[in-house]
This record gives structure tokens, sequence and C-alpha cells, in this order.
């Protein structure tokens, strides 16, 4: 499922079912990460540890095959969450020499820029309170498109902006230090920042996590597809019950005006429909046999009529589909304003079960003239 699951990738995905508290899908490497972890609560305890107060914190960085990793839950869709583990060790790295090296940050001499202007790929900013760029490496360069050789004086400039950025990570960082990460459209490039303070200087560390944003969107368009899928075969299933039940009902059922009352109110179940009524009519186009749901009232009774009788068009709020028997019109069915959309194809499965009861009913009514009545007098048989 995961483009991403081979041992040289830099992220590792999970996605667990909060409902059931289950990881219904891991990568390999989130599994190498976690092993024996299945459950989610599971992986809460694996990350929780005892501080020096005694009171539990939660780890979301630790180490695997001598690599930094780091766990976040990226999303919340629906029953689902996305759990992301990014590999970190080139970001670590750099906070460990920046920490080492707090007195070389204050300067440009030439083992800061030993340090910085190799080719990582992290991009590496440093300013101070009022947006000046104290140092930013060549890759942050290239990630925004600026020349080498370009010295841009404020941060926002490296945007193409001449006042600090709306979104401005700095701002919202110093209003509230948990905010200390930003995703950043940059023409086709996702880029993530995420924002350090080292005494009076910040540190901003730019990424590029395009594959990873597009696979984390995929993934949440293959949930919302598996969501909607399965809503949908939940409905034909509710659906095959519904007509199973009316063979059943058929088959206890002896009186036609029971038949048709279960034949109407499922559907009138299926496409959420307050009134529904049946007419059929007999060879001649006599109606023989009518139901109407209970909320109708007389004067609905009467025009519904007219309507099967094609004397008039039905009422407005109603509409009508026609019940076939061997290709000709034996009723129609109404429907007072469905609520759901009315797939043809499922009103086709209820109307042919309802033609074929009625021809098979006419059979039977055949049979027992043919078995009680003698075709030459046309009067009882002796027996």
């Amino acid at each position: 499922m995961f483009d991403f699951d081979i041992e040289s990738s830099s992220v590792a995905i999970a996605v667990a079912d909060t409902q059931n508290d289950i990881f219904i899908s891991k990568s390999a490497i989130f599994s190498q990460c976690f092993p024996g972890i299945e459950k989610k609560s599971d992986l809460l305890n694996h990350l929780s540890k005892k501080g020096e107060d005694g009171i539990l914190v939660q780890r979301n960085v630790l180490i695997f095959n001598e690599l930094y990793w780091e766990l976040s839950i990226v999303e919340n869709f629906g029953p689902f969450e996305l759990y992301v583990v990014r590999n970190i060790s080139n970001e670590f790295d750099v906070l460990t020499r920046l920490k080492a090296s707090i007195n070389t940050l204050k300067s440009t001499s030439q083992l800061f820029n030993d340090i910085f202007q190799q080719k990582l790929p992290i991009g590496i900013m440093v300013i101070d309170a009022d947006y000046n760029v104290v140092f930013a490496n060549n890759y942050l360069k290239k990630l925004f498109t600026i020349p080498t050789s370009a010295n841009l004086k404020r941060c926002y400039n490296y945007r193409k902006r001449i006042s600090p950025c709306k979104d401005c990570i700095f701002r919202n960082f110093k209003s509230d230090e948990t905010k200390n990460k930003l995703v950043i459209d940059e023409r086709e490039k996702k880029l993530t920042c995420s924002i350090f303070q080292i005494e009076d200087r910040y540190l901003l560390l730019y990424s590029d996590t395009t594959k990873e944003i597009s696979l984390i969107t995929e993934i949440k368009q293959q949930q919302a597809d598996l969501q909607k899928a399965n809503i949908k075969i939940a409905e034909q299933n509710d659906i095959l019950k519904r007509l199973s039940d009316i063979n059943i009902q058929i088959g206890i059922l002896k009186d036609m005006e029971g038949i048709l009352e279960r034949i109407t109110e499922s559907i009138m179940d299926t496409f959420s429909s307050k009134k529904g009524a049946v007419l059929l009519k007999n060879e001649k186009g006599h109606i023989e046999y009518a139901y109407f749901s209970k909320e109708i009232e007389s004067t609905e009774q009467e025009q519904l009529i007219a309507a099967a009788k094609q004397e008039k068009d039905r009422p407005i709020a109603y509409i009508a589909w026609q019940i076939k028997n061997k290709d000709q019109i034996s009723g129609e069915l109404f429907l007072y304003r469905p609520e759901k959309i009315v797939d043809e194809s499922v009103m086709d499965l209820f109307l042919t079960q309802t033609g074929i009861y009625l021809e098979n009913t006419k059979l039977q009514k055949k049979l027992e003239e043919a078995a009680q009545i003698d075709g030459l007098t046309g009067v009882f048989n002796r027996y």
C-alpha cells in the first residue's frame, strides 16, 4: 500500500482504527521501529516514560538502526488516525552541532560556514527577533530558487515578500511554542519548516516533504474511497435483505393486500418516502387491487386511482413507476417525494420481483379454475 516501504526510506507510516484500537495497516519500517505493537494504546504506553518528578510524559523521538526518528499523528479523519515516523537524523545532527557551537552561531567565522554550507538536504536559516537573517545556507536558497550569491536581509524576502508572512511561523512560535512546525506551498513543492530558539536567536530548518505529503493525501483519499465503498456495500446488503424478506413474506402471506403492503413499505423504507401506493390492473385495464399507506388521505387516493386509469396526470408530489408483467403493464407504484436518489436498477429489482409474484398469482388462479371448472360447459366439475 505504501510507496515508501523500502529500507532506505526516510518515512514510515501506519493507519490506526481508533474505534477498535488496532493498526489496520503498517509499513515495514514502522513495524521494525515498534516490534510487537499491534494496538494504538500499546504504542502510547510504549512511548510513555516517567520524568524526574514521577509524572508520565510522552516521547515522540526514538532511536532505530542508530538513526533518530520522530513520531507524529499527521491527521485524524473519521474513525482513522494516520501515524508517520520520519527520519530526523540530519536535523538532529544539525541541532547537536548548533548547541555545541553556540558561540560560533553569533559570528560568521570559517568554522560556522564549514558546518552549515555542506550539501545537507536541509535548509538552514538563523534569524534574530527582528526577522533579520543572520545566516542562510545554500540548500535553503535552492529550495526557494534564490541565487546562491543573493544576500537577502529578511527571512520573508526568501518567500518573495516585503513584509512578514500571514502564516509566519516565527510570530506564531513566539505566542505559542507548540506551534513550531509549518507546511509551506512553494510553487510545486511542499516545504516543512521547524523552528527552535537558541538564546536570542531562532533556528529555522526547512525540508522538502512534497512526496511525504502527497503520500499522506493519497492515503487519505484511499481511506475516503474505502469508506464510501463500505457504505455502498452496506446499502446493497440492506437492499438484498429487504428483497429476501419480501420473498419470505410472499411465502407466508396468502392475501394480496398483505403482500402489497410488505412490498410498498419496503420500497418506502429503501428510498426514504413517507407515502406510497401500489395499484394493480386486470387484463381489461380496470383497477383490481390497490394498497395505500396509511398516511395517504382519501382525496389523494382518488387522484392516484385516476392517474393509474390514465384519466389525468398523477399528483405533482408523487413519482410513478410501471409494474410490468411479460412486457404488459399490470400496475403502477407511486412514491411521495423520496428523500434518497432512486437508483433505477434497484427499483427494477423490487418491481421485477413484484411482477413475478403477480404472474405466479395469475397462473395459480388459472390452474385452480382449470381444476374446478369444466372447460366445455363452464360449470363446476363433478368432484
